[in-house]
């Protein structure tokens, strides 16, 4: 596995993250 294919994974993870917390934060104000 190289680094370039574990960063982008990463990354990846991040924006999942940011994205599933986006959603939680509108469900609360709804």
């Amino acid at each position: 596995m190289n680094h370039k294919y574990q960063s982008t994974l990463a990354n990846t993870g991040k924006i999942k993250n940011q994205h599933l917390k986006v959603l939680v934060s509108k469900n609360k104000l709804n």
